[in-house]
């Protein structure tokens, strides 16, 4: 099925959204030296001759724009003689990097006699993932674990199923188109919910207050092949990506924008029994964009 409007709407607005929570929320740790150690997980996710390692946490930043974030672009195998192999997105033995899960694809003959494999990395504190599940199932029926502290003395990785909190899942609610112009010229509203579960209150408080502020602001719209990630959720070709870079040639008045009308807020009472099935210090909020965009519908 080829790509529609709909499909590039809710995967730029993802990005957007990504970029504005690490950029003007400062909303990533730098992880290094015992931290920054990753564990294998290959029982847990196989791939033909690859080993899966993985971190303590996901998801990790790919954006070069952002400042001071440290973008992982290889990791540091140590052999049990002592000597130290370094290999690059696309070098012999690294097949690339799951940003999102926090992983590395490394090649299994890469790894004989290998004591540990590590790469510094910018985590980001709250996961950003698109999803089309009812609200009440990821509100009440799924069972969150805390994403480990940072610093922490890890022992193992993330396996690729479970869910960690704090995480943020984004949805589109609805759409509808409303005629303006002749030649068949419409308004495309579009309803995009982001549903927030923090580990703190004042974290809670700060994402909702950042993307309030947001609304009559715009975002840019991206290309199929301008999407950053590959179907491993690696860089593609290990180019890195830069947000803001890519953006800055683009015209939201030239069809390659949308504009926010509105953000609303709403938060989830502890009052009631059916919240009380949410795993316990889970702090939620919904927030509700109303996305506008003019086009000449195909």
């Amino acid at each position: 099925m080829k790509a529609q409007f709909d499909n590039q709407l809710l995967s730029s607005f993802a990005l957007w959204f990504d970029h504005t929570l690490l950029k003007d929320g400062e909303a990533f740790i730098n992880v290094s030296g015992k931290n920054a150690v990753f564990y294998d997980v290959t029982d847990t996710w196989s791939l033909s001759g690859y080993n899966i390692y993985s971190a303590p946490f996901k998801q990790f930043v790919y954006d070069s724009s952002i400042a001071n974030a440290t973008i992982l672009t290889g990791v540091t195998i140590k052999k049990t003689n002592g000597s130290t192999f370094l290999h690059g997105i696309n070098s012999t033995g690294l097949l690339g990097i799951n940003y999102n899960e926090g992983q590395a694809f490394i090649a299994s003959g890469a790894l004989i006699d290998v004591e540990s494999v590590s790469g510094n990395y910018s985590q980001k504190e709250f996961a950003v993932k698109l999803t089309s599940e009812p609200d009440e199932k990821l509100l009440f029926e799924t069972r969150y674990s805390l994403r480990p502290k940072f610093p922490q003395d890890a022992t193992t990785g993330v396996a690729e199923n479970i869910e960690p909190y704090p995480i943020i899942y984004i949805k589109q609610n609805g759409s509808y188109n409303e005629p303006i112009a002749f030649g068949g010229q419409d308004f495309t509203t579009t309803e995009i919910r982001a549903i927030v579960l923090a580990d703190t209150q004042f974290n809670l408080d700060a994402v909702c207050s950042l993307f309030r502020d947001k609304s009559r602001n715009n975002f840019y719209l991206f290309k199929e092949n301008e999407y950053p990630l590959n179907y491993i959720g690696s860089l593609k070709s290990g180019i890195a990506f830069n947000y803001t870079g890519l953006v800055a040639g683009k015209r939201v008045g030239g069809g390659e924008g949308a504009a926010i009308k509105e953000a609303r807020i709403s938060k989830f009472s502890s009052q009631t029994q059916t919240y009380n099935n949410l795993t316990s210090n889970v702090y939620s909020a919904a927030i509700d964009f109303e996305i506008i965009k003019m086009r000449v519908p195909s």
